[in-house]
């Protein structure tokens, strides 16, 4: 992670920062999400209806990203010091 690359192209690569775990137990609720809700095309992409609206915030509510506001803003405030974002 490095402030001077983030500088330099605008993006910050969080490698490692959420274990390989975590990432399938989020994985796994997400795929449960998509197997609950009606997805719609548009425009060629599919797309959550409109009567997705709270599986897709009960995701993020979910147990499996308890520790993911937590392990990005920990890895964000080594990149830029604490406070400072």
């Amino acid at each position: 992670m490095s402030r001077a690359r983030f500088e330099a192209d605008g993006l910050l690569h969080l490698s490692g920062v959420i274990g390989g775990t975590e990432v399938a137990a989020m994985r796994a609720e997400v795929e449960r999400m998509l197997r609950r809700i009606t997805l719609t095309e548009v425009v060629g992409a599919l797309r959550p209806g409109p009567d997705a609206t709270e599986a897709l915030w009960a995701v993020g509510r979910s147990s499996a990203f308890t520790g993911l506001a937590g392990a990005v803003g920990a890895a964000v405030n080594q990149v830029f010091g604490p406070g400072l974002w």
